[in-house]
């Protein structure tokens, strides 16, 4: 269902937001989030893109 759908996009954008800020704000992580940082940019992008893709415009 598109109730379904949304939740999980709303989950996966908390979860991936949650995860940039503990990897930003640890300053041993910060290594970690520059080896992957474009990784986690295209899923955070992804993320963020994907309901409009998903929602019909018209």
């Amino acid at each position: 269902s598109k109730e379904c759908e949304f939740m999980s996009i709303v989950q996966i954008k908390a979860l991936a937001m949650m995860a940039i800020d503990l990897m930003v704000s640890e300053e041993n992580m910060k290594e970690v989030f520059e080896e992957h940082q474009s990784e986690l940019v295209r899923l955070y992008e992804s993320v963020w893109i994907a309901p409009t893709e998903v929602t019909p415009q018209q």
